[in-house]
């Protein structure tokens, strides 16, 4: 029984040491003002150092949101009613797409009940009304590989520059003919996952030796026994 306990620590320093899956997290996050005619950005981030391990996978995620102001005016000669709609994309992506996730935030304004044109085309008044909105995050990601020549474009000792572009447009729901308007700033966290299996430290060399020969023999114990 004795043998028994010192050797169930040497098991799990096995089980939990090098050798197993280890994973690195990065985040970056960033705020796009007025994007409407397109917003793009850089994202920078450190490429995997490849003297901890090898490489296994990447995982590369995106949430984000749209906010800003949307307006909307009733054209027709009746009654309105409408809700001004913030909608869009937000992507990230490596050079030349290897890598890449898009998302489809919104932010919807309040129902409004609106008159007839009033005459003005101003997004307020009587037939028109503009609204600060926000939307909720929006998510997405991809593993790579494949491809293949992903785990190369990653690997290093510089920083991999990802590009995170956004735009925005303006869309009503309404039962009417209405005119939209938006300015809009999309809100967006990028975050980058290495999965890799560590190298074994030299230390941790006479562990693993150890608790694979404890492991022979409890099997030899258990053969005799049998």
């Amino acid at each position: 029984m004795k043998t028994t306990y010192v050797l169930i620590p040497a098991v799990i320093l096995l089980a939990s040491g090098p050798g197993f899956a280890s994973t690195i997290v990065q985040t970056q996050e960033d705020t796009l003002l007025d994007v409407e005619n397109e917003f793009v950005a850089p994202v920078a981030f450190n490429q995997f150092d490849a003297s901890l391990g090898v490489l296994n996978s990447i995982t590369l995620s995106l949430a984000a949101s749209f906010a800003g102001t949307v307006g909307v005016e009733n054209l027709s000669s009746v009654p309105d009613v409408a809700a001004g709609i913030i909608a869009g994309t937000v992507t990230v992506a490596t050079n030349g797409d290897t890598l890449s996730v898009e998302v489809f935030p919104s932010a919807v304004g309040p129902t409004h009940h609106l008159t007839a044109f009033d005459g003005t085309l101003d997004y307020a008044g009587t037939s028109g009304a503009t609204d600060s909105v926000s939307g909720a995050m929006i998510t997405g990601s991809v593993t790579g590989p494949p491809p293949d020549s992903v785990l190369q474009l990653f690997t290093g000792s510089n920083d991999i520059f990802l590009t995170l572009t956004a735009t925005s447009f303006p869309l009503v729901e309404g039962m009417e003919t209405e005119s939209v308007t938006e300015t809009a700033n999309a809100t967006a966290r990028v975050t980058l996952a290495y999965d890799y299996t560590p190298v074994p430290e030299p230390g941790m060399l006479p562990l693993l030796a150890a608790g694979l020969a404890g492991l022979a023999w409890i099997r030899h114990r258990r053969a005799g026994r049998s």
